[in-house]
Order: C-alpha cells, then structure tokens, then sequence
C-alpha cells in the first residue's frame, strides 16, 4: 500500500503507529487525557479516560495541540495536499467568510448606487448651470440692445448717451425730455 516502510510518526503528536493500524478516521471526535493506576504489584494498571475538550485547566494543552494542527494544515496545504477551500469547508469557516464577503459586496453596491445618484445629481446641476449661463446671455443681449434703442432714442431727443451712466440714468433722461415735451392740461 505505501511501500516497504512499516511504521508512520504522527506529526501532531510524534507518536509513531504501525501504517497497518494508522486509521484517523476511526478515531473519536474529542480530546482525552488517561490516568493509569497501578493495580498493585504484578496485578497490571487501570486505565480511566476523560475528555478535556471542555475543562479549563487543559486549555493550554488544547491551545497547542491547535497550533500544532494548523501548522500540519498549513504544510499540506503548502504540498498541495489539501486546499485552503477544503480546509474552510472542513472546519466550517463557510459562513465566517462568506458573511462578511456579503457585507463587502452590499456595501459595495450601495456606495456604486450612492455613486450613480450624484453621478445624475452633477449631470443634472451641469445641465442646469448650462441653462443658466444661456438665460443670462440672453438678458444680458437683451440689456445690450435696450441700452442701443435708448441710446438711439437720446440722440434723436438731442441728448448725448455718453452724459449718463447707465440704463436706468438714460431712461430716466428720456422720461424727462417727454414730460417736458408733452403740455400738461389742467
């Protein structure tokens, strides 16, 4: 089955087993300790187990057997062994990576949402300073051919446009001239 080699060492541990009697996956889910207790003598020993997956007192052991493990994970998964994906979905880390993959990719659409609004909100306020500046270009056209007519309508008043400042100054000239050239009736 592996060749000639008899024995493998667990590279947890270090206990080294018989290849023929390596079968891990028969083993139980759970951490033990044994106490062994001599019988007397020449009556053999008792052997008492006791899980410590939950016992305080082992939590350092349990603490290094972890990082053992991970560190054998690690090397098979560097050979090529295994994957980082087989090794999430084994320990099933599924969902402890998924959720905040989730969280990244909801965050992510609502910031390209809130992107698009003000996206359309420029393009609307571009469109609105466009029409602004075309309004004010025409008023200001308009202004422009106002003062031309009043200038216009000063010279043939006899008046000089270049003695008053302003529209509202030369409007204000014409509206003079007319008083004093319509007569009043009383």
């Amino acid at each position: 089955m592996y060749s000639d080699l008899t024995h493998i060492v667990c590279p947890v541990c270090g206990k080294s087993t018989f290849l023929q009697n390596f079968a891990p996956e028969n083993m139980a889910s759970n951490l033990y300790v044994q106490y062994a207790r001599g019988l007397g003598r020449g009556k053999g020993f008792t052997h008492y187990s006791e899980s410590i997956l939950h016992s305080p007192e082992y939590r350092q052991v349990r603490e290094r057997l972890a990082a053992r493990i991970i560190t054998v994970l690690g090397l098979l998964a560097e050979t090529g062994t295994i994957s980082n994906e087989q090794i999430i979905q084994g320990l099933g880390l599924n969902d402890v990576i998924e959720a905040p993959l989730a969280d990244l990719e909801t965050k992510n659409e609502q910031q390209a949402d809130k992107i698009s609004e003000l996206e359309r909100q420029k393009a609307e306020s571009e469109a609105a300073l466009a029409q602004s500046v075309e309004e004010k270009k025409e008023i200001e056209d308009e202004l422009s051919r106002a003062e031309i007519e009043v200038g216009s309508m000063l010279r043939h008043a006899g008046l000089s446009s270049r003695d008053y400042r302003g529209l509202t100054a030369k409007l204000e000239a014409l509206n003079d001239v007319s008083r004093s050239a319509v007569p009043r009736i009383d």
